[in-house]
């Protein structure tokens, strides 16, 4: 049996930079938190990309990421462990509806979860997304650091539960390398 596909839509929508994706969620319920401050339409200075956040069910966010005229919905949820923060977005699944690709193809397509840390909501929302090529060396060194597969194309997905994922970003949220050098910056519309 061939490897599971892992959905990549959000590398299509997001303009950052070296995203590494995981079948397991940053959060258990305990771990989220809502701050109505991230509400709201955030856009680059000078870009036309946007990312709306309205409230979801519980304590989540609806997010579109627009690029263009091409929007595509997630589900985030933001998460505090310690005194740190991330977002872990994930691709709703409403967002393969627009897709022209045929149900057994959409049927084959399993939503990844992409991390960022939250460096700060206001007065700029600044995030940082893991460096895959920093996350890659590290596999590569020590396989046993955090549970992960290679797919079909070179392409690195976590495979480890939410409890080893939490440790390992804690353990790497003062790690410069593993965090991509520059920072998403965005201001409120």
């Amino acid at each position: 049996m061939q490897k599971f596909t892992l959905l990549l839509l959000i590398g299509a929508t997001l303009a950052l930079s070296g995203c590494v994706f995981s079948v397991s969620p940053l959060y258990t319920a305990k771990d989220v938190v809502y701050d109505a401050a991230l509400e709201g339409v955030w856009a680059r200075s000078g870009d036309t990309s946007t990312w709306a956040f309205q409230k979801g069910v519980d304590s989540s966010y609806k997010v579109v990421v627009t690029e263009g005229e091409n929007p595509s919905p997630f589900v985030a949820h933001l998460v505090q462990l310690g005194g740190h923060r991330f977002l872990d977005i994930c691709p709703e699944t409403s967002g393969l509806d627009n897709l022209k690709q045929a149900e057994l193809y959409k049927a084959g397509l399993i939503p990844g979860h992409l991390f960022l840390k939250m460096l700060q909501i206001t007065p700029t929302l600044r995030m940082k997304v893991l460096d895959d090529e920093w996350v890659e060396g590290l596999l590569k060194k020590d396989p046993k650091a955090l549970a992960h597969e290679e797919m079909e194309g070179g392409k690195l997905v976590l495979t480890a539960p939410t409890a080893a994922l939490q440790a390992f970003m804690m353990q790497n949220w003062d790690t410069p390398a593993a965090w991509n050098t520059e920072s998403s910056e965005l201001r409120h519309k």
